[in-house]
């Protein structure tokens, strides 16, 4: 049932991951508008869906390993860390990113902010964001079994 209910989490994740790349694609550079505003808040409560899906798929993940009794289970870990990882850094670029600041950087600069914060940071969370939702259908699908001695 936390299965369940950790997988609706993540794909509730991705829907406002969408809406964030979505609203980040569209919004013209040194906005201040209200669409910037949408997309600031839809970042915020980005940060806010990953904390609890990662939450939860950590408490699925010790129930596994406490029934198992293997760690090796305990390394599925690694997919929600690094997509809160990567999402709490892209926001913090998106806070502290040349739109809020001085806005005579060198083009080199501005550039690869740019690159990163629109480009390669949202490609990299969409993987590991579908790959944490296959992770959890792939643990639904999985017996639970306890290992006899």
């Amino acid at each position: 049932m936390l299965i369940r209910i950790n997988k609706w989490t993540v794909g509730i994740l991705a829907f406002v991951f969408a809406g964030v790349v979505f609203t980040g694609v569209s919004l013209p550079e040194f906005s201040d508008s209200a669409w910037a505003q949408i997309h600031s808040l839809a970042g915020r409560f980005l940060v806010q869906a990953t904390l609890v899906a990662f939450g939860l798929s950590l408490a699925v993940i010790i129930q596994r390993v406490i029934k198992r009794k293997r760690l090796l289970v305990g390394v599925r870990g690694s997919v929600p860390l690094f997509t809160l990882l990567m999402v709490l850094h892209n926001s913090f670029t998106g806070y502290l990113g040349p739109s809020k600041g001085d806005y005579s950087l060198e083009s080199d600069t501005h550039l690869r902010f740019r690159f990163f914060h629109l480009f390669a940071q949202p490609i990299v969370v969409g993987v590991l964001i579908v790959g944490w939702w296959w992770m959890l259908r792939r643990m639904e699908r999985e017996p639970v079994v306890t290992q006899l001695k």
